[in-house]
């Protein structure tokens, strides 16, 4: 999961695996402070995994505001593509994860 903060002044990510800990990584934007898990944490898990069952990879952008969960946007290519991670080799790491379709 990407969790971003401060867009419009202080951007900062953070990525989080399937249970809620911090992968230690950032992407475009520096690392922020840790962040809580989200009121509705598993549903947005069941419908980003619904919305997404058809691609080998997309970002569903969900949100949640006052309990009520949001879709955003799918996103194919987060920043163009571009973005570097840090450390690098998470780069690696994330795209031994694709497989073929």
């Amino acid at each position: 999961m990407q969790v971003d903060t401060g867009r419009f002044e202080g951007h900062c990510q953070n990525f989080y695996d399937m249970n809620w800990r911090s992968l230690g990584v950032h992407c475009t934007y520096p690392e922020g402070e840790g962040v809580s898990t989200p009121d509705g944490f598993e549903e947005m898990k069941i419908i980003a995994a619904q919305l997404s069952k058809e691609f080998p990879f997309v970002r569903v952008d969900l949100y949640n505001v006052g309990g009520k969960i949001y879709f955003g946007e799918i996103t194919f290519y987060p920043s163009s593509g571009y973005g570097k991670f840090k450390p690098e080799a998470f780069d690696e790491e994330l795209g031994e994860r694709f497989t073929e379709y």
